[in-house]
């Protein structure tokens, strides 16, 4: 068995920069032992990409080198984060323990994913602008035995959905996505703070919960409150933002306290934060349930609209 020198752990990123990815998983783990992990942690997301991106097949074309300053430069191009949370991400480049193919291949389909997500925003405000009256009216004459039905998502089509909707996801950062579903359906395990910006994504993400027969919901959907959480969130899918930003703070240490990191005593500076990701998989949950929800509403209303017709 081949032993790794000791000066190797301390510093081993020169080395790193040398191996391929599977020479690079087997140096990992022996340097870098998972003992003791909590699962669905930070640390655990890492891990668990890591090895599945290495066991399953990794896609080496979705390196990218069009950005001037690489992957650096593509972070700092996301509008959706404050200037503190692109510099902690950029700095979180280097603590990550994945080949920087990886990490490319990642932020890569972070920005595709969310360029995608914004093209659609229009038809959410096109929606509001048309039927926001009536369907809000529609929505509370609704039984809590059909909401229960609507509001109901298997956890594998939350990806299923993005590849039938011709979004193509390549393979790490799908692997990234698989395990964020994992840490969002047992988010309480985790122990970190609320993940949202804003009433309407701090709302959604109260009420959103995970059950293993149904997948996700929400809790107590037929109650006035769940009902008012949600109508305030399906309206702000259709914008201005597709993830609100926090209100800019005079109190330095107050603006440091609402960076986009995990602040939970669980998650140390040395773990990267997936926060961001967990934020775009409830957008896609709630998009999810605002195209059922809508679909009903307009197919009902096409229903009466042709009764009408035939009186």
């Amino acid at each position: 068995e081949t032993s790794i020198p000791s000066t190797l752990h301390s510093q081993p990123q020169p080395l790193l920069c040398s191996l391929n990815l599977n020479q690079h998983f087997i140096f990992w783990v022996h340097c870098f032992p998972i003992i003791n992990m909590p699962r669905f942690s930070d640390q655990w997301l890492i891990d668990k990409t890591m090895f599945d991106v290495v066991y399953g097949g990794g896609c080496a074309c979705c390196s990218f080198n069009f950005m001037p300053n690489g992957t650096v430069g593509l972070i700092q191009s996301f509008s959706e984060l404050e200037t503190d949370a692109k510099e902690k991400e950029i700095s979180a480049l280097d603590k990550l323990p994945w080949p920087q193919e990886l990490k490319d291949s990642v932020w890569m389909d972070r920005f595709r994913l969310r360029q995608f997500c914004k093209k659609n925003m229009k038809d959410y405000n096109k929606f509001w602008s048309d039927h926001g009256e009536d369907f809000e009216c529609w929505f509370h004459s609704q039984s809590n035995e059909k909401l229960q039905k609507l509001f109901q998502l298997p956890r594998q089509e939350v990806l299923d959905r993005l590849e039938n909707q011709n979004f193509k996801l390549h393979k790490s950062f799908g692997t990234v996505l698989c395990s964020v579903l994992d840490q969002v359906a047992n988010f309480k395990i985790t122990g970190y703070e609320t993940d949202g910006r804003g009433d309407a994504e701090i709302g959604f993400e109260e009420c959103l919960k995970f059950d293993r027969r149904g997948g996700f919901t929400l809790t107590d959907v037929g109650s006035e409150e769940s009902k008012s959480k949600w109508l305030l969130r399906h309206r702000t899918l259709g914008g201005p933002k597709l993830l609100e930003r926090n209100m800019k703070c005079d109190n330095d240490e107050e603006e440091n306290d609402n960076n986009d990191i995990d602040r939970d005593k669980k998650n140390t500076s040395d773990v990267p934060s997936f926060r961001s990701d967990r934020r775009i998989v409830r957008l896609l949950i709630a998009r999810h349930f605002a195209d059922v929800l809508q679909r009903a509403y307009l197919k009902e209303k096409k229903t009466v609209e042709q009764i009408e017709e035939k009186a």
